[in-house]
């Protein structure tokens, strides 16, 4: 297998994190991105028990799958002193079969979200990290001149040097910072589910019974009226399998951890 870094990765003065991170508890827990597979353009305020956020555009969960993909999969990484840029060294093919459930995802629907990642703006603040930010999600993706084989053609595919803009990068440094498996996530049928289970993995503690499901869809951003409820609590139940697979079960109106 070649597995040519850039350069610049091994020679720069940069920092690096010990280890990196699938996702970050903020990130679920103030709904930075809109508990749906499907979103449109927004501007959200979000006011929770854990903090603040305001976040404009066109971000759900698919776009959580890919970000956190990224991140699982990232080969190196560095981030840039001078500016607070990380940039991530990640096979494109990896995070498209992470995405896709098994599959590899559609490359232009792949290349239409990163656009639409670019597009959003954050403010954040969580008191108790103390962390406060304004910025984006990803500043660019482009080809790198490391590579792998591709065992398909024989020939050799081009990694993506990914950077994310120096907001989002403080938050991954500063933020506490989850190690998960993103693909069974992104195998979950339904937003709603996917962000409730996000939701969930950010507590290390399950409340005694569980967590009660009309309590969940509102804290992930997802309650309305009565109606509004009834789609969502369908929609969870349907996804009752998929939720198995990350170890979150439904029984009586709850969730539980199994």
């Amino acid at each position: 297998m070649t597995n040519t870094h850039e350069p610049e990765f091994a020679s720069a003065a940069v920092d690096v994190l010990k280890s990196m991170p699938t996702a970050t508890a903020h990130q679920a827990r103030l709904q930075l991105y809109q508990p749906t597979r499907r979103p449109t353009w927004q501007e959200r305020v979000i006011e929770t028990p854990w903090g603040t956020a305001t976040v404009r555009g066109k971000i759900g969960q698919v776009h959580a799958d890919i970000i956190e993909a990224i991140c699982r999969h990232a080969e190196d990484h560095r981030v840039i002193p001078a500016t607070g840029h990380m940039q991530i060294l990640v096979d494109p093919y990896r995070v498209r079969v992470t995405v896709g459930g098994g599959k590899p995802y559609s490359r232009d629907t792949l290349w239409r979200m990163l656009t639409e990642l670019r597009e959003a703006s954050v403010t954040l603040e969580v008191p108790s990290r103390q962390l406060r930010i304004l910025g984006g999600i990803l500043d660019r993706v482009e080809e790198s001149q490391a590579t792998r084989l591709n065992r398909v053609t024989g020939g050799q595919r081009k990694l993506w040097r990914v950077t994310l803009d120096p907001a989002f990068a403080a938050m991954m440094r500063d933020d506490l910072q989850l190690f998960y498996d993103p693909a069974p996530l992104a195998k979950i049928e339904t937003g709603v589910a996917q962000a409730i289970a996000r939701h969930i993995l950010t507590h290390r503690e399950a409340p005694a019974g569980g967590w009660v499901i009309d309590n969940m869809i509102r804290a992930v951003g997802a309650g309305g009226d009565s109606v509004s409820m009834r789609h969502r609590r369908r929609e969870l139940h349907a996804s009752a399998d998929s939720l198995k697979a990350v170890g979150i079960a439904i029984e009586d109106g709850r969730l539980v951890r199994v």
